[in-house]
């Protein structure tokens, strides 16, 4: 039995238990999604498959001028920025070629999907779907919106393949969105790495700045969070991350899988802040904040790097730490994965459809080679 529920300002308060991801997604619904990431333009939802909770995001306007809910903000503008930026002169050349791609493929009408597994971060903890009927889910999101593809996000291969191959004998087409790292610890003989060991110890002689895991937090906590978070995320890195706004990061302090560690100085100002995302089958990094020009920086960033990893120390779930800082990932343990994204197509009228497939295709041959010299 699969349920189907588009979230809007009239749900309920009561519409869903307190704390579960749908609730989390109604509760932003209700004070209005751009209040929340005002670069993002979609409708929130969540459908009830046999109990388990799927997000979901249905594109409006093209999903905005953030990655969320946007195919070609990911794949196309998004991907030039990371060619833009990368070490390798040959990737720079290609930036502004593909940087051009953006509006043929808006044009088009590229960016009309619906996002299951979507939770409103870059990086999803996502569900392994074990025991779920793919076809049923499948033909459940076709007859809903008939006009819009279905992207299944946070797919990783190393966590994924049972279910990538699953989703590829529904007709899914599979195609590589960007290198991630892992960190997996999970076997019986796991032992953390030297240098996550000490940077464990490190936590516990902080100068001046003392950690937390959880609340309780004030207005004025959250504002700092997303003061923190355009700081070391949309001015760092790219405009098209989510411009995440207090209003958000209240919402996401009652949303018990949600949670949001981080670093307090002796008058008790939030210095540093980082929150995970608790799924079924492992975990996954939300977002990060903390000043690049404060003082204490250098301390700041390996310390709440090191609060997230203890979260999937004591869950014993694969952790997805993203994307970034490849280096300092490996030598605590991390290990290369590769981030993917499955597309279905079939339900979609003829001219969309090869449109779709023809985008997808370059993606395919474009992004893998790409992403692994980035």
């Amino acid at each position: 039995m699969i349920t189907i529920e588009e979230y809007g300002p009239d749900t309920p308060v009561t519409a869903e238990p307190v704390g579960t991801p749908a609730a989390f997604f109604a509760t932003l619904a209700r004070g209005g999604l751009q209040a929340a990431i005002p670069n993002l333009s979609a409708r929130l939802g969540a459908a009830d498959v046999d109990g388990r909770t799927i997000p979901f995001l249905v594109s409006i306007d093209g999903g905005g001028r953030c990655y969320l809910a946007s195919f070609t903000r990911t794949f196309v503008d998004g991907g030039a920025d990371a060619l833009a930026k990368s070490n390798s002169r040959a990737l720079k050349l290609l930036a502004p070629a593909v940087n051009l791609g953006g509006p043929v493929t808006r044009a088009i009408g590229l960016d009309e999907h619906v996002v299951l597994n979507g939770n409103l971060f870059a990086t999803c903890a996502a569900d392994s779907w074990t025991g779920l009927d793919i076809a049923e889910i499948t033909r459940a999101f076709a007859a809903r919106y008939p006009a819009k593809a279905i992207w299944v996000r946070g797919l990783v291969d190393r966590l994924h393949g049972t279910l990538i191959k699953r989703l590829e004998s529904q007709g899914y087409l599979i195609v590589p969105a960007r290198p991630v790292e892992i960190l997996d610890p999970t076997p019986a003989d796991w032992k953390p790495s030297s240098n996550l060991r000490k940077d464990i110890k490190k936590l516990g002689r902080l100068e001046g700045l003392a950690p937390f895991v959880g609340g309780p937090f004030s207005a004025a906590d959250f504002e700092t969070m997303a003061r923190l978070c355009r700081l070391a995320t949309v001015q760092r890195h790219s405009a098209l991350m989510p411009h995440y706004s207090a209003a958000f990061f209240a919402a996401c302090a009652g949303w018990a899988d949600c949670r949001i560690v981080g670093l307090r100085d002796s008058s008790g100002a939030i210095r540093g802040f980082a929150n995970v995302v608790v799924g079924q089958d492992m975990i996954a990094c939300g977002t990060i904040g903390y000043d690049l020009q404060d003082e204490h920086a250098r301390e700041i960033y390996p310390a709440l790097n090191t609060l997230e990893m203890q979260q999937a120390i004591e869950l014993r779930r694969p952790y997805n730490i993203g994307f970034g800082a490849t280096e300092y990932k490996r030598v605590r343990g991390a290990v290369p994965a590769m981030e993917m994204g499955a597309f279905h197509l079939r339900h979609l009228p003829g001219l969309r459809r090869h449109s779709w497939q023809a985008a997808l295709a370059t993606v395919r041959i474009m992004a893998g080679p790409v992403a692994r010299r980035l």
